[in-house]
């Protein structure tokens, strides 16, 4: 049932509620529209929906809790939010995970990247990876990092959804999970492109002919 506008106000209200709960677990998701969409899309399919801030801000909470652990436990179609400050126990895994160790070397970014890309290409582009993404068997491990991945290029207009989509690809074509897995969540935790990633390899062990060995069937 659609929730009524009191509850949509009450929801509305319960918002700083929510942020200064995740605050107080040194945690802060960011303010974007998807983050908004998202938490409404789940809010709107929970059943007996209050109309107090504080009980709809508990809710949220749950939500939230249900999607950082979705993705620690593998949860198909979890790590759909977008953090400024990840909680410690996303870290935790990711950093269990070898996820952000590239980030001692990587090159210096000093200005935004800038798509060149049309609006009818990207748009067109987005509609193949949620295909790709659709493509996915319903309980598959590739399916949360994924799902991150292409809610990054949905959210951020400076990367390259043409890009994305060869990362997509090649990330399903790599029959090593580990493999696959360990280098998009690189990409993620790092914000860099196929390119920065390879150059980061190659400064990590420039005398070693095989370190992109793996990489690269992913990349090329």
């Amino acid at each position: 049932m659609p929730l009524t506008k009191e509850q949509w106000a009450a929801a509305k209200n319960a918002l700083p509620i929510l942020g200064q709960m995740l605050k107080d677990k040194n945690a802060v998701l960011a303010e974007t529209e998807g983050n908004l969409w998202r938490l409404g899309e789940k809010l709107a399919n929970t059943p007996n929906v209050p109309v107090d801030p504080q009980k709809i801000a508990a809710l949220l909470y749950s939500i939230v809790l249900a999607d950082v652990n979705g993705v620690i436990n593998g949860v198909p179609g979890s790590g759909q939010l977008f953090w400024s400050q990840k909680p410690p126990k996303l870290l935790a895994f990711e950093k269990s995970r070898g996820v952000g160790k590239l980030a001692t070397h990587l090159p210096e970014k000093q200005e935004r990247r800038v798509s060149s890309e049309s609006a009818s290409e990207r748009a067109e582009n987005l509609i193949q990876l949620e295909r790709i993404y659709d493509g996915l068997p319903y309980v598959s491990p590739r399916t949360a990092t994924l799902r991150t991945y292409i809610n990054n290029v949905k959210e951020d207009s400076s990367i390259s959804s043409a890009e994305a989509l060869k990362v997509c690809k090649k990330f399903l074509a790599t029959q090593d999970v580990r493999v696959a897995l360990r280098d998009l969540q690189a990409l993620l935790a790092n914000n860099i492109t196929l390119i920065e990633y390879l150059d980061s390899k190659r400064q990590a062990a420039p005398t070693k002919s095989s370190v992109v060995r793996d990489i690269s069937e992913f990349l090329l």
